[in-house]
């Protein structure tokens, strides 16, 4: 487990590394020391999640998604709504 940021509310997120494609969300119980609630984010047949970051307000995550096709799209992942976009990368 690491610490993958914080928000000027001092909410501090944490993520665990697998190499399994997957990406999944639960809450953190620090009284009971375990993982609540533990759920998997979709993600479209035939693409793998890479490496997440945490957006500064804990809203989003920035998923790079690949497939056969592609090394990595960066996708937004709006965490309240559950909708996703790829972002545009800069030339």
């Amino acid at each position: 487990m690491q610490s993958s940021g914080t928000t000027d509310a001092e909410t501090v997120f944490y993520s665990v590394l697998f190499d399994t494609g997957e990406t999944y969300m639960g809450d953190l119980d620090l009284a009971a020391g375990s993982i609540r609630s533990l759920r998997q984010l979709p993600r479209p047949r035939g693409q793998t999640d890479g490496p997440i970051s945490w957006s500064a307000d804990g809203k989003r995550l920035l998923i790079n998604r690949s497939s056969e096709e592609s090394l990595g799209t960066p996708i937004l992942h709006d965490l309240e709504s559950g909708q996703e976009r790829p972002l545009d990368m800069p030339d």
